[in-house]
């Protein structure tokens, strides 16, 4: 038997989809994208902590490494000889001091990595022997670090 009511439905949302539903989902979407921006600020300042603390820690590290290689803990530099630096590209001459708590050291200057066994001091020439087998009694060659 057909059925008398033939009511049909209207496409489309109710009053309590509208007014209750509809606001929850905004709510919950916009709360999931903040909590994706939260989470990846963290992951940013995490990695930037990280990476300072690598570099901090080599840091140390490599002066460690030079204090272990130092002979000598300076106030001056004294005058340098010029030209200096990468292509020759700077001709002041003047000593660094240690008035700014610079850590001045000086090494003795090898043929080889300081470390590597097989390496030879370096001696200046004519000071006060000529090069040779007496050699090892002139003045050695320092480094500033």
């Amino acid at each position: 038997m057909p059925s008398l009511s033939t009511s049909k439905r209207s496409g489309g949302f109710t009053l309590i989809e509208v007014l209750v539903i509809a606001p929850v989902v905004i709510l919950a979407i916009s709360g999931f994208v903040a909590l994706m921006v939260v989470m990846a600020a963290d992951v940013l300042v995490t990695r930037d902590n990280n990476n300072m603390t690598y570099e901090t820690q080599d840091a140390l590290d490599m002066i460690e490494q030079d204090t272990r290689l130092a002979t000598q803990f300076l106030v001056t530099t004294n005058t340098l000889p010029s030209p200096q630096g990468r292509d020759n590209d700077f001709a002041g001459t003047a000593a660094f001091t240690n008035s700014s708590n610079a850590l001045l050291m000086g090494a003795l200057t090898t043929t080889k990595n300081p470390v590597d066994t097989d390496r030879k001091i370096v001696f200046y020439a004519g000071q006060p022997n000529v090069c040779g087998a007496r050699e090892s009694y002139n003045r050695p060659l320092l480094a500033k670090i």
